[in-house]
Parts: structure tokens; sequence; C-alpha cells
């Protein structure tokens, strides 16, 4: 009988759309100050030097894209990561600039002509007044080209498509720098980009997509890197976060060479895949291609990883009392009792886990099969991110000086004091989705039975937390570990989860989720 082995969509990196509401306010409001100032600069550049015609628009499109650039400097230092929220901003700070743009231009032009009482300020806070001098201006015009002054319809006709470039500057480029760039949700922080990290021989792009985005790596190194001298070749640019690691991403561009009559070189450009979501090896790999190392084939499964929350081939298992007067790091508990059927509860986790990674059902039917008997995945509806994915992630959670209190999606709440906490276990999931580089914080209680799953997409009140709030998710499981252990020092952790916790050390990682399922399975 033929098996059918599930294939992962392709995951594209898309903005979360988060944003914080004081931090737009303040990138707003500088994005506001820089283009009052670009839009002095640019009135009495129009006015006072005597070039018009088309060379204006020159001056127009510079000023749009100043304010743009500026915009999405701003927009990005605050972390907004919302393309709709980047363009109303953008679209309003050129809007506000164009407003004093004109309100400045005009006061140029009454003070060139010599007006008496004329004053900026009456001008720039008067809408109705600025009107007046616009349609006074549009009777008489205000500049000429070879003798003809533009006026009336003509001239109104020149000032609306001079707002548009504005417009259309500003956005684009404004968006731009938020649109281009990746953001790590797991850190808080923006990737690093590399361009040309490698220049793979030419193929063609819509063969190059399919096989990239079945992470078919191994295809790459057979088709090689483009000399030097190559017309037509494939650029690959890698994202990364430097922070934390957790997310990376690639973008590969279809480049193709050509010469002009006049032997000028010309580039053309086209996207073959931009921003797919890749591992932290894939990454890795990548650059020491592009860079011409000797690098082994890159397989599809990670290398073997230490189980989550067991300590590596300790001697003995702690008991309370030794964990408790111990100062040294210490080892993890006796896990829980396993099933009856270590591997076929394993095989279960693991077909359950592939099953939701790959968009499938969770529900989860045993085959009774002479020939392979085993387990397989039935129904259609994926989960959205690794807190509706996992088994036991509370989907509300909060803290306070006795335990936690969490509840699940159909509302049956848990209470699970400190005292009664056996172990904390911390890991990070890998970056495809629908993990997402989530952190996941085990509490295990003191029977060993199934633990309180916290997982960074769920609704957790971090503010109830000791300690400065903070949007960092690494930073608020820190904070939770350090509170768990202040109410009781009793609880067990492994080196990974206290160096994490307490000295600042990256997040306990899993390259792969076969060695999850492998930690899930004691729960049965």
């Amino acid at each position: 009988m033929a098996t059918r082995i599930a294939t992962l969509r392709p995951a594209y990196y898309q903005h979360s759309g988060r944003f914080e509401p004081i931090a737009l306010g303040v990138a707003a409001a500088g994005a506001c100050a820089a283009a009052a100032l670009l839009a002095v600069a640019y009135a009495y550049l129009l006015v006072y030097i005597p070039i018009g015609g088309y060379i204006s628009f020159l001056f127009t499109a510079g000023f749009g894209m100043g304010m743009g650039i500026v915009t999405g400097m701003l927009l990005r230092m605050k972390k907004v990561r919302s393309l709709l929220v980047a363009n109303l901003v953008a679209a309003g700070v050129a809007f506000f600039g164009l407003y004093v743009a004109w309100a400045v231009w005009c006061y140029a032009l009454l003070t060139q002509a010599e007006a008496e009482d004329v004053t900026l300020l009456p001008i720039l806070f008067n809408p109705l007044l600025l009107g007046e001098l616009i349609f006074a201006i549009n009777k008489v015009g205000a500049w000429s080209i070879k003798n003809f002054t533009p006026t009336g319809f003509g001239l109104t006709l020149l000032w609306l498509v001079e707002a548009l470039i504005v417009f259309i500057a500003a956005t684009l480029s404004g968006v731009s720098a938020i649109s281009s760039a990746v953001f790590c949700e797991a850190c808080g922080e923006w990737c690093d980009e590399t361009k040309g990290v490698a220049r793979l021989g030419a193929q063609t792009p819509n063969y190059m997509r399919r096989r990239l985005e079945e992470r078919d790596f191994p295809f790459l190194a057979k088709l090689g890197t483009a000399g030097a001298n190559a017309t037509e070749f494939f650029r690959v640019d890698v994202y990364s976060c430097l922070s934390c690691g957790a997310t990376h991403a690639m973008s590969v561009q279809h480049v193709v060479i050509t010469h002009d009559k006049d032997g000028k070189e010309k580039e053309e450009t086209t996207a073959v895949v931009d921003k797919l979501l890749i591992s932290a090896e894939e990454s890795q790999w990548l650059r020491g291609f592009g860079a011409g190392e000797d690098l082994p084939p890159l397989g599809n499964e990670p290398a073997e990883e230490e189980t989550p929350g067991r300590a590596p081939a300790p001697a003995s298992t702690p008991t309370r009392s030794t964990a408790a007067t111990s100062s040294a790091p210490r080892p993890s508990p006796k896990p829980a009792a396993p099933a009856a059927n270590p591997t076929e509860a394993e095989s279960r986790r693991r077909l359950e886990i592939s099953s939701v990674a790959a968009g499938g059902g969770s529900s989860i039917e045993r085959v009774n099969s002479s020939i392979r008997p085993g387990f397989r995945a039935t129904g259609a509806r994926g989960p959205r991110d690794a807190s509706e994915a996992l088994r036991f992630a509370a989907f509300r959670a909060q803290t306070n000086d006795t335990g936690v209190l969490s509840s699940d999606r159909a509302g049956a709440t848990r209470a699970l004091p400190w005292a009664s906490i056996l172990q904390i276990v911390v890991m990070q999931l890998p970056n495809d989705p629908p993990w997402a580089s989530a952190i996941v914080v085990d509490l295990v209680p003191l029977d060993r039975g199934t633990p309180v799953r916290l997982v960074t997409g769920s609704f957790i009140d971090w503010k109830a937390l000791p300690g400065e709030p903070t949007t960092s998710p690494h930073e608020n499981v820190r904070r939770l570990c350090r509170f768990a252990l202040e109410r009781n020092p009793q609880i067990v952790v492994d080196d990974a989860t206290r160096g994490f916790a307490y000295d600042g050390k990256p997040c306990p990682r899993l390259l792969g989720m076969r060695v999850f399922a492998e930690y899930d399975a004691r729960y049965g």
C-alpha cells in the first residue's frame, strides 16, 4: 500500500502587524518635524532658483523621497511591523509636508514681491487665508517657460501632478524601509540583511522557486556558483537575527546583465522567492556555500539533540531534598512515568506534530494492519500558531504570589501553586510554521502529571511579574523563571534553563520537532 508523505507548505515571512501606539506617535511626530524642515527648503528652492518646467519636478520627487526616507527610518526605529500603518503614516506626513510647503512658498513669493505686512504664521495657521492666496496666484501665474505663463486650469493641473509625485515618492520610499525588512518576533529586533551571499548558476526561475520551496538545498550544491563574468545568475540574499538567532529568511533574485548599443551595462532583476523562511542551519549553509567552503550535503533531518528537560547522562536522579540543598546547577528529575509502549507513544506524538505542521488535522487514529500497524492523521484544519498546535498549551494565564492560574481554549481553569512545581523546562521551537520560534515553558507538577504549558503566543499577563514590563518574550520568560524560583527554591531546572534565566544565555533551542515529540511523549 502506497504511503503519502505530507509536504510542508512553503512559509514566507510576513509582518505581524504589531506596533506600540506611543512609539508610533513619537515616530509620526518626528517625521512631521523633519517634513516641515524639508518643506521650507523645498519652497525657497522653487522660489529663488530660476529653473522651470519639468526639471522642477525633480525637486518635487526629491522632496517626497526625503520625507519618505525619514518616515521609514523612524518607523523602523520604533519597530512598526504593519504595512497598513506605515502607508497611512507616510501619506499623513506627506500631506503635512505639502501643506507647510504651500504656506512657506506663498510667503516667499509675497516677500520676494516686497509685499507689506506679510508674516508666515498667519498663513501657516489659517487654511482659509492660504486657500485665498493660492487662488489669487492661480489667476496670474507663478512662473513662465519661454514667455508662457501657466494659469487657471493648466496651472491647477500641474499642481495636482506635483502633489501626486510627492505622495507617491513619500509613501513608496517610506514603506519600503518596512516592507523590505524582516523582524524577529522572538527577541523583538530587526534581522540583519546580507546581500549576495551566493551567486548561483542559471536555471529556469519557476523551477528554481519550486526547488527552494521544497528545501532542496542539495540541488543548489549541484547547480554550483556562477562565475564573476556570468551574464545570468541567481543572487541569494539572507536575513538573520543577530540577537537571538531565531529568525532566518532568504530572498533570491534572477539577475540578467545586458549591454546597450553604447556598451553600457544594464542589470535586470526579478524576484524568484521573497523572504522564504529557513532554519539557522540552512542560513549558515548558504553563507558557507557562497563563500566557497567545502560543505557536506545539507540534510532535511537535524542532528541529534539532547532531550529538553533531561540532564546529559546524570549518574543518578536527584531527590527534592538534595536539589534544595545544593547550590550548584541541578540536573533534571526523573521524567514522568512513560507509557506502556514508549516507542508507540513517541511515534504517535511525532505523527501528531508532523500533521499539524503540514497544515493537516490533529486527529490521530490507529491503523490496524498486519503489514504496517501504527497511526494516521485525519481532518483538514491546521493550527494558526504553536499555542494552538501544542497540547496542554494554556490559552490564558496569569501569575500571582501563590502560583499560576491558567485556562484552556474550552474555558477549563487550572491552578498550580509555586510550592507544587517540581521542575521548569524551557525550550524554543524551530522557526518553521506553525511553531514560529515560540518559547515553551513547562511547569511540571509534583505528581509528574501533565504540565502547565505556557507558550509565548498565548495570552499571558506578564505585567503581574516583578520588574520592568517589556515586549521581549525572552525577557518575560526569564522574569517568570526567576519569580518561580524565588517563590520555591526547590524547583529543579537544568543547566541550560538556569543559564538562560540568570546569565542571559540564549534560550535552549530545538532544531527540529522530533526531539520535542520524544520529550512530549513522556506525558502519555
